[in-house]
């Protein structure tokens, strides 16, 4: 297939007041774009060929134009002839790839500019067509190393039986050398070449006749590279993506990896995401064949509209990011603590509850989100946790002992120590299975106490300690904590988790808020058991511990009373803990 195809529709007699003449109506293809029309006179034609003998002579190309015709301009029998011959001149012309690329013959066929990049990573433009010529010979010397790497490596999918081991091999290079691939290397990467020894990442992918496996590693390398987080030139590979054509996309096999228990089928929904985004021309009926993964992408779709909308552009407003002033940090975390105080007694209006997509686990924890924001997004967790509120709150405090439940927590290390229950750390988080880059703040941290309750309670500010890393991604926690109420009789806490994240920082937990996975809870139940395990060892002989998983809890109402003794010990637990005094907040 050529780079454009042109096709001369009809011809069309134009009569005005000074004279008559001739209009051709061409239909212009493109590889993977609408068809438009255009409609030109021989005047336009013979205007592109004085710009394109210029060009010609310098490359040697004779190019035969139509000569001018004074008289019977109008009959049928010469419209006809002139149709034939100006369709060959055109056809000429697209079919050399000096001349087919060039500004005079992109304008003359009226090619958009949004058409004009994709154009040039057309299989069929010079430097593919060079580069498919030469790979299935024996003479490789005026390849590249990234060429022959790319070779090599599309060779090796075809004839090795360890496909799995090529692609970790291929993927682990890139990665690491970060190599710059042209673009029309880039769509050989994608769809191979021409001859029957190789295979691309996109035939790979959908091969699961071959094996289920490999056609997973390939696809999650092929989505790799169009996430801007994972490669610095993914934008390369988005607009190649957008050269592919309908039946090349069907050959990913979307539906087997949707259907699939296993790993690929988040980043199946994101591709889809993207291919709606950027070529919104394809209908999802037409690559996506089973009507079960259709209908498991539309609730997909539909759990996706809380989570904030992923902007790319630089963000230049920080807005919501705080610098850190020693002078005025326990104002500050002031309005943190009511914030999220309000925030943990609010009722359920105007939340939704996270949905499963898949089946849950044992005893889930409750979660849900607020709706309607754009920048943010609040998430709430309700659940019960063994042992008094002092007792679980050192495991949410001390970094070591959260280290040990939280699967999110990647690092973490103590910046100052400001008094009064507060300090600065610095926490890397990011999820086990996620994609996405590790992210990193300056977390402002401060406890208080609530009546009998406890508060603990973390927000995001600047501190010149504390710079941006290349390696993590910074993010911002807007004001964030643990809402922690002893029962009735002081053996087990239930907590309300109140978390605030910017787009960024919401990403990290997009698993558990797709109903995809189970981080979240998976860690709220690692810290259960270590909280029965410290009660165990710590309760007189004969006494009964609460149970090991967290439960939902029932968030009642009604406020439970606890005697005066308690607070105190809560207070002088604290004190002892922190070494410090202890704020109180009015309830």
């Amino acid at each position: 297939m050529d780079v454009l195809q042109l096709t001369f529709m009809n011809t069309n007699t134009v009569r005005d007041k000074k004279k008559s003449y001739t209009t051709y109506e061409i239909e212009v293809k493109s590889l993977s774009t609408i068809n438009w029309i255009i409609y030109k006179r021989y005047s336009d034609f013979y205007a592109l060929h004085q710009q394109l003998l210029k060009i010609a002579l310098g490359k040697r190309i004779e190019l035969h134009l139509p000569q001018k015709r004074f008289l019977g301009l109008l009959a049928s029998g010469f419209v006809e002839t002139r149709r034939k011959e100006l369709q060959e001149y055109l056809t000429q012309i697209i079919r050399t790839s000096a001349l087919a690329l060039t500004d005079p013959v992109l304008n003359f066929l009226e090619v958009p500019d949004t058409v004009r990049s994709m154009l040039i990573r057309s299989p069929n433009t010079p430097k593919v067509a060079e580069f498919e010529a030469r790979t299935p010979t024996k003479d490789m010397g005026h390849l590249t190393e990234i060429e022959l790497r790319v070779h090599d490596f599309l060779k090796a999918l075809k004839q090795r039986l360890d496909r799995v081991q090529v692609l970790q091999e291929f993927e682990e290079y890139y990665f690491e050398q970060k190599p710059r691939l042209s673009p029309q290397l880039a769509r050989v990467l994608f769809q191979g070449t021409k001859h029957k020894d190789d295979a691309g990442l996109v035939e790979t992918s959908g091969d699961f006749a071959y094996s289920h496996v490999s056609a997973r590693t390939a696809f999650s390398f092929f989505c790799r590279l169009l996430d801007p987080e994972r490669t610095k030139d993914s934008s390369l590979f988005v607009e190649v993506l957008c050269t592919l054509s309908v039946r090349s996309l069907a050959r990913l096999q979307l539906h087997v990896h949707i259907l699939s228990e296993r790993g690929t089928r988040l980043q199946c929904y994101r591709l889809l995401a993207l291919i709606q985004k950027v070529m919104p021309q394809i209908e999802i009926e037409a690559i996506v064949a089973d009507p079960r993964a259709r209908r498991e992408h539309l609730g997909w779709s539909q759990h996706t509209s809380y989570l904030p909308v992923k902007d790319q552009s630089p963000d230049t407003t920080k807005e919501g990011v705080v610098h850190f002033n020693p002078d005025d940090y326990q104002h500050l975390l002031g309005d943190c603590f009511h914030e999220v105080l309000d925030i943990a007694k609010q009722d359920n209006n105007g939340w939704k509850s996270v949905r499963s997509i898949r089946p849950p686990i044992e005893d889930p924890v409750e979660l849900e989100f607020r709706a309607g924001q754009k920048d943010k997004l609040t998430l709430r967790a309700h659940f019960t946790l063994p042992g008094a509120p002092m007792t679980v709150l050192p495991f949410l405090a001390d970094l070591r002992l959260r280290k040990r439940w939280d699967t999110f927590l990647m690092s973490g290390h103590l910046v100052s120590e400001l008094g009064n229950a507060t300090d600065l750390v610095h926490m890397i988080i990011g999820a086990t299975n996620s994609p996405h880059q590790p992210r990193d703040t300056c977390l402002l941290r401060g406890t208080a106490a609530v009546d009998d309750k406890l508060l603990a309670v973390v927000m995001s500010v600047v501190h010149p300690s504390v710079p941006e890393a290349k390696q993590h991604m910074r993010c911002t926690l807007f004001p964030t904590g643990y809402f922690l109420s002893p029962s009735e009789d002081n053996l087990s806490t239930r907590v309300v988790f109140v978390g605030q994240f910017d787009k960024k920082a919401a990403l990290v937990y997009s698993m558990d808020l797709l109903g995809e996975g189970f981080e979240l809870s998976s860690s709220f139940q690692r810290l259960s058991k270590l909280l029965t395990t410290q009660v165990t060892r710590s309760a007189p002989p004969g006494a009964t511990s609460a149970p090991c998983r967290p439960q939902a809890s029932s968030r009642s109402t009604s406020s439970s009373s606890s005697s005066s003794s308690f607070l105190c010990k809560c207070l002088e637990t604290l004190f002892l803990l922190f070494r410090l005094p202890f704020p109180q907040l009015q309830g």
